[in-house]
């Protein structure tokens, strides 16, 4: 059994990703999570980023944080 560096929970935060696609194009979409941990998400892409390709994410201004 794999031992986690920490637990997942199952958790739907409404958020915007932004990258490069494997060929160079930027995006930037809204998803959402389905896990998260203290090391990171889980979300779902419409968009083909690269393996190890760099991104970002922000919460939607609706949420009312700044």
């Amino acid at each position: 059994m794999i031992k986690r560096r920490s637990e997942r929970v199952l958790l739907d935060v409404p958020l915007f990703i932004s990258g490069e696609t494997e060929d160079g194009r930027a995006f930037r979409e809204e998803t959402f999570t389905l896990t998260v941990s203290g090391h990171g998400a889980l979300v779902i892409l419409a968009n083909e980023s690269g393996a190890g390709a760099e991104s970002g994410a922000d919460e939607p201004e609706e949420l009312g944080r700044t």
